[in-house]
């Protein structure tokens, strides 16, 4: 990895990395305090994940990413706004959600603006398919919800697709989170005038 001179790669060092746990994460002993969870899926920067973890302190906040410079830099953003009720997970997100937390433990997830894979071939590498679907319906809590946001519509329309075919989770709104759009991407899109599109689904109980 090729580190950038900007970054306090020092940072990282409070960062959790998922080979190395063995288990459930003990979110309640990490964080100090038994409050809900709720977990950003491609945090990126951390801009959303922050400002909800700022705006609503009554809850422990969790950022998931692949790339260690996003998480870098949103742990920079964090020491820097003390904001102290965030934690960071490196790693790929089905993997990470699988791994490290318990069934019905999250009350919210947050998937912000996913990479798309918008040729047809690559609509495999997609995140949102059966089994994540799944995975979330067991992680979340009978009451907790799952909102996605993307601005790309045919990636809105797969989601759409995966779930008409999953009876186990339902749509509850299609209303769009403003504050959902203040990630890097989000921001960049709104710049460029693009459409959003979102949705809201719980189980179903």
């Amino acid at each position: 990895m090729i580190k950038k001179k900007d970054l306090d790669y020092s940072l990282g060092d409070e960062v959790i990395t998922v080979d190395k746990i063995t288990g459930v994460v003990d979110w309640d002993t990490l964080f100090g305090r038994s409050k809900p969870l709720v977990v950003e899926i491609g945090c990126g920067n951390g801009h959303f994940l922050l400002s909800r973890a700022a705006q609503l302190p009554d809850n422990n906040y969790i950022g998931i990413d692949m790339k260690i410079d996003r998480i870098i830099k949103g742990r920079m953003k964090e020491v820097k706004t003390g904001v102290p009720n965030v934690k960071w997970i490196a790693s790929e997100a089905g993997y990470a959600v699988g791994k490290v937390f318990a069934e019905k433990s999250v009350s919210t997830f947050y998937m912000t603006f996913p990479d798309p894979w918008p040729k047809k071939k690559h609509h495999k590498h997609r995140l949102f398919q059966r089994d994540f679907v799944k995975l979330i319906h067991s992680r979340l809590k009978d009451d907790g919800s799952f909102t996605f946001i993307t601005d790309h519509e045919g990636y809105y329309n797969h989601c759409l697709e995966v779930l008409s075919e999953l009876p186990i989770m339902k749509i509850v709104s299609h209303d769009i989170d403003e504050s959902m759009k203040q990630s890097v991407f989000g921001k960049m899109w709104m710049e460029e005038n693009r459409s959003f599109f979102s949705f809201t689904i719980m189980k179903a109980l």
